[in-house]
C-alpha cells in the first residue's frame, strides 16, 4: 500500500483552507486541485509498504512519538515549489512551534530509518501544505502577489497519522491506518 507519515488537519483548518483555494482559482490558476479530505502536513513519504512493514511501523513509532507534546502551529502565507518564476507546486507555510516540528520530523527520520525506510534526499525539511500542484499552463507569479493573501490559522498537534494513500473512483483518497498520540504528560 502507498504510504506516508502525516500531520492530519482539524475540518475548521480544512475549510479554512478550502476557502484560500476557492480564492486561487478565481485567479485563473489551472491545475490539479488537492481536495479538501487530503490537505495535511507530509512528515515523511514512504511510497509502497508491504501490510509487514506497516505493522513494524505501528508498533515501533509509539516510543518516539510519545517523546513529545502536543505544540501549535500557525498556517500563513503562500509558496511555490521550485520558487515563483516557476511554480509546479502551490503550497502554505507554516510558523509557530518550527523547532519542535523539525525535531519530531527528525525523530521519525530517524526511527524509520532504523526500520528500513531510507532518509530523504533533499537538504532539509520544508513544512508546507499543498494546495495546487501540475499547472496545466506555465505560472509565474511574483512574490507580492503571493503576499496578498494573508491569514493566521492555528493548529493544535497533539498526533501524527500513518496513512494510506489510493485511488478510488477516480480520486486519490487518504485514510488513516494508524493515529499516533503525543504524549499528554
Amino acid at each position: 500500500m502507498r504510504s506516508f507519515i502525516a500531520i492530519d488537519l482539524p475540518g475548521r483548518i480544512k475549510g479554512e483552507i478550502e476557502k484560500i483555494q476557492n480564492l486561487l482559482k478565481n485567479q485563473g490558476l489551472n491545475c490539479r486541485w488537492k481536495r479538501r479530505d487530503n490537505f495535511h502536513l507530509t512528515l515523511k513519504f514512504l511510497g509502497e509498504i508491504t501490510n509487514e512493514q506497516a505493522e513494524l511501523i505501528k508498533k515501533e513509532l509509539v516510543l518516539p512519538v510519545g517523546d513529545f507534546s502536543p505544540f501549535t502551529l500557525s498556517i500563513t502565507g503562500l509558496g511555490a515549489f521550485p520558487n515563483t518564476k516557476n511554480v509546479r507546486i502551490l503550497w502554505l507555510g507554516l510558523e509557530g512551534e518550527l523547532e519542535v516540528l523539525n525535531s519530531l520530523q527528525s525523530r521519525l527520520e530517524k526511527s524509520l530509518e532504523e526500520l528500513g525506510f531510507p532518509r530523504e534526499k533533499r537538504k532539509e525539511f520544508t513544512p508546507h501544505i499543498t494546495i495546487g500542484q501540475d499547472f496545466k499552463t506555465p505560472f509565474n507569479w511574483n512574490k507580492s502577489n503571493l503576499d496578498k493573501f494573508k491569514f493566521n490559522f492555528l493548529v493544535q498537534v497533539k498526533e501524527i497519522v500513518l496513512m494510506r494513500s489510493e485511488q478510488l473512483n477516480g480520486k486519490r483518497v487518504y485514510t488513516p491506518e494508524a493515529v499516533f498520540p503525543l504524549s499528554t504528560k
